[in-house]
């Protein structure tokens, strides 16, 4: 009889350590409304002056409900409704590029990594930038 008693004790124990591990996991996945604070702020682009005719680099200004990449002589894409998760050092962000001259209304997906103060374009679908392209972190955006 005890042995019965200490089998169902260590069963009941071992579904709520199963039913607790589950949950923790599930957050992992979950999407966040807005932007993480760790990537806000004004990011210009490290690449070389591909052409002429650009007056300044890339820039990217992250404040907490939008996600916006300007270039030279472009209309701005604004990027609303974004949410993001984080895994494995990656965040992830989705949102709605707004419709502004030429730049059509779409939905967005990418990923962004931060290393120090450079944020790493990681995945992309549907946006501007392929993997690899690479922002610095700066107070004001300066010419090429």
């Amino acid at each position: 009889m005890q042995y019965i008693k200490h089998l169902i004790i260590v069963g009941v124990a071992m579904m709520a350590w199963g039913g607790l591990t589950s949950l923790t996991s599930a957050n992992a996945a979950t999407w966040h409304q807005g932007t993480p604070k760790a990537l806000r702020g004004l990011y210009q682009s490290t690449a070389p002056q591909n052409n002429s005719a650009a007056g300044f680099p890339p820039v990217i200004e992250i404040t907490a409900k939008t996600f916006s990449l300007g270039v030279s002589n472009n209309p701005e894409q604004l990027v609303k409704r974004v949410k993001y998760r984080k895994s494995h050092g990656v965040y992830y962000l989705k949102g709605h590029v707004e419709h502004r001259g030429w730049v059509k209304a779409r939905n967005v997906r990418f990923g962004l990594k931060k290393k120090n103060h450079t944020l790493v374009f990681v995945h992309t679908k549907q946006f501007l930038y392929e993997p690899g392209e690479k922002f610095k972190r700066t107070t004001h955006v300066t010419s090429y």
